[in-house]
């Protein structure tokens, strides 16, 4: 389970699947910080389809059967989008494989949000298609049901390039002399589009201005994760930079590739396909509409490279875009659009029509990709010298291109044979098209392999420190880092998980129902995000006690806590001996509270307020303090609690602030005894209710702003659609 589909995605949905098999959908996330949407954040897809999987089998069977009907469902996107595009059966089985077993989607199953994402793309473009060709309801109505579920996989940035490029993609494959008429019917596919995913897309559209992106990402987060020039040549060649088995980052990579703007691999392979690149460029010849396609997937390429190539400079600057990130994620675009266009190929190959001198040419490059391969494994010190890379770095690399130019020269061996074979009529077309299959399916499946990673799953078992806390209660701090290579059996990688699953940190904790301070989200509350990183910043951890974090794990030695800020003495509650690691005890706020003084502040003394823990007794808020008669006497108890809907009972003598320790969030509402009231800010990022003496029943709620909305326009959509597709029927028969 490597990196976010073990880290992030298996414990998290083993938690959504809980909540749906409780009949409750999981809108509001209590264990990621000081609690985030969950729909408005939308890298957890609660709303795909897919999460029945994990209710009806085990969360981990269902993980395993979701990731492999992703790529099911990319092959047969592929397929029908060859199909739609009048390619042959097998030109179609070839777009699929080269789609669905490419460096980039294999690799993506290391995140299976951006996994789901990426399966759906190719039924969006085949159901634009049909729309364009035929037009009518039928067409729009499987728009939007493609787009719906693209949108529903949490990968809003997939989708939009998705739904903003059919206009486009309409004038590429429109008939001749039919191009205004089709980009008409583009424009309505996009908008077909926007109102089919409006569930998923408004709440997300609401929940950005309350977030940290809507001031815009700072360099050093836009800047990050972008594909590394030298990786291009991995398009072509596998495996330049091969990881070592277990490691985040390969010892190549790290040589020559790795700094600040590529700190590691986002993808373990970007290899196409050496026979996949050679079908693109005979389908590029054979046919000038696909020429369209080639240079959509070469912008794609472009922007992958980030800030390297001018396209993260430029994208600083416009609106939207600004707030994009992880820009080598877009390398996936290459490898679909390249499907498509050997489909192609393969069509021209199998017949034959001109093909020859292409047999000449793959043999030239696999002779030239044997020499390569010859030289590196002859001469390492030759690499070492022409790359400048230390020694062992230099060795890893002239290994990793001897095989990887070897695999190349072998497939593009095969496809030469093939070329030639087929042009001088020797070989039957069925045969022809089984080897050609063959090949493809080999070149990509040897070489991208190694691109999934499986790891032990999660293990469900409850670790010690889990077992010594109240799930749905208590709140942990966990501000050290991973003890690496704790487990060497498990190699570097999984030991570091190990490590993280055993201290409840992020987002292991979410699967155990504890709460953290640390949160996994891309679209963290704005507020919030500034009191984590000044609280990181000033390594006063133990201060997040002010909003109920009541332990603190600490590794191999207690008395590590006061790195932290937790004062001596303190109680330890709680210990696993084999990492070694504790829980140590912070004297804290309760979860709900009855504030014994309220002053009023603004927002710069809220957030210092609200970063150094506070001041005994007194809670904040950014507004006029109602006045009272003093210190109230209180009694607070939890009668309900579960994932967005809290309720308390309440006594106190006097008026006062009730403070719950949960996130100030649109979409929260508040009901005292039934009666709405008003939402307080308190504590910079809390929430406050005010009461008058005596008992009172206090309810929170929370309902995700947008989702109602967004459900309500689909709908409309959908019945709109039908009545004019009724509407278009019954003007047929009149006029029949």
């Amino acid at each position: 389970m490597y990196r976010d589909t073990g880290r992030l995605h298996a414990p998290t949905k083993r938690w959504i699947a809980e909540e749906l098999a409780r009949g409750r959908l999981p809108e509001w996330n209590p264990y990621a910080g000081m609690g985030m949407p969950v729909v408005a954040n939308a890298i957890d897809a609660p709303l795909h389809p897919f999460n029945l999987l994990l209710v009806a089998l085990s969360p981990a069977g269902g993980l395993k059967a979701w990731i492999l009907l992703c790529v099911g469902l990319a092959a047969v996107g592929a397929l029908v989008w060859a199909r739609m595009l009048g390619r042959t059966a097998t030109a179609s089985a070839i777009a699929a494989l080269a789609f669905s077993i490419s460096g980039p989607f294999v690799s993506s199953t290391d995140n299976v949000t951006y996994l789901t994402a990426y399966a759906s793309l190719p039924w969006v473009f085949a159901a634009a298609h049909f729309h364009v060709r035929r037009g009518g309801s039928v067409g729009l109505a499987l728009v939007g049901a493609a787009s719906a579920l693209s949108a529903a996989s949490g990968d809003p940035q997939g989708w939009a390039f998705a739904v903003a490029l059919l206009p486009a993609y309409a004038a590429i494959v429109a008939e001749p002399g039919a191009r205004k008429g089709a980009v008409l019917r583009g424009i309505a596919a996009s908008a077909s589009a926007i109102v089919a995913a409006a569930p998923f897309m408004v709440p997300v559209a609401l929940w950005l201005p309350h977030s940290y992106r809507a001031a815009g990402l700072d360099a050093a987060l836009r800047d990050t994760w972008n594909l590394h020039p030298l990786r291009l040549v991995e398009f072509v060649v596998p495996g330049l930079f091969r990881h070592e088995p277990g490691e985040l980052n390969p010892l190549a990579f790290g040589a020559y590739a790795g700094n600040a703007s590529t700190q590691l691999p986002w993808f373990r392979s970007i290899y196409v396909g050496a026979s996949v690149i050679a079908l693109i460029v005979l389908g590029i010849v054979r046919d000038r509409s696909a020429r369209w396609l080639v240079a959509l997937a070469v912008a794609f390429g472009w922007a992958s490279l980030g800030p390297y190539a001018g396209f993260g400079q430029i994208t600083s600057h416009v609106p939207i875009l600004d707030g994009f990130r992880y820009w080598e994620k877009l390398t996936v675009w290459v490898a679909m659009l390249g499907a498509i266009l050997a489909a192609t190929g393969a069509d021209a190959l199998l017949t034959g029509d001109g093909a020859r001198p292409f047999s000449r040419a793959a043999a030239i490059a696999a002779a030239l990709a044997l020499g390569t391969a010859a030289i590196a494994a002859a001469s390492p010190r030759f690499v070492a010298a022409v790359s400048g890379g230390s020694s062992p770095a230099a060795e890893a690399l002239a290994a990793n291109c001897t095989r990887g130019a070897l695999h190349v020269a072998v497939a593009l061996a095969v496809l030469a044979a093939l070329i030639a074979a087929v042009a001088r009529h020797k070989l039957p077309t069925h045969a022809a098209a089984a080897a050609l299959v063959a090949l493809v399916a080999l070149d990509l499946g040897a070489a991208n392999r190694d691109a999934y990673v499986l790891g032990p799953l999660e293990r469900e078992a409850q670790p010690p420190l889990a077992s010594g806390l109240r799930p749905d209660q208590d709140r942990v701090v966990t501000p050290f880092p991973s003890v690496l290579n704790r487990w060497p059996e498990f190699g570097p990688v999984g030991s570091m998980w190990e490590w993280g699953r055993r201290t409840l940190a992020v987002a292991w904790n979410v699967g155990f129902r504890i709460g953290s301070m640390n949160d996994y989200a891309p679209l963290r509350e704005a507020r919030w995000a500034r009191v984590q990183q000044e609280v990181v910043r000033r390594k006063l951890e133990a201060s997040m006690s002010l909003f109920g974090f009541g332990h603190m794990v600490v590794p191999l030695d207690p008395g590590n806590a006061v790195l932290a800020g937790v004062r001596m003495p303190f109680n330890v509650s709680g210990r696993d001996p084999e990492l070694p690691a504790f829980l140590v005890e912070i004297p804290h706020r309760p979860r709900g509270y009855v504030a014994q003084r309220v002053e009023t502040v603004d927002e710069a003394a809220a957030l210092a307020f609200a970063v150094t823990g506070g001041i005994p007794g007194l809670s904040v808020i950014e507004e006029e303090v109602r006045a009272d008669r003093g210190p109230p006497v209180s009694d607070v108890r939890i009668v309900q609690d579960v994932p967005g809907d809290t309720e308390f009972d309440v006594r106190l003598d006097a008026p006062g602030l009730f403070v719950v320790n949960d996130l100030y969030a649109p979409g929260w509402v508040a009901t005292v005894d039934g009666e709405p009231t008003r939402v307080v800010r308190t504590n910079c990022v809390a929430r406050g209710v005010w009461l008058e003496a005596g008992a009172h029943r206090v309810r929170f709620r929370y309902r995700t702003p947008g989702l109602v909305a967004g459900v309500v326009i689909a709908l409309a959509g959908a019945v709109a659609l039908g009545a004019w597709s009724l509407l278009q029927d019954v003007r047929g028969r009149w006029r029949g």
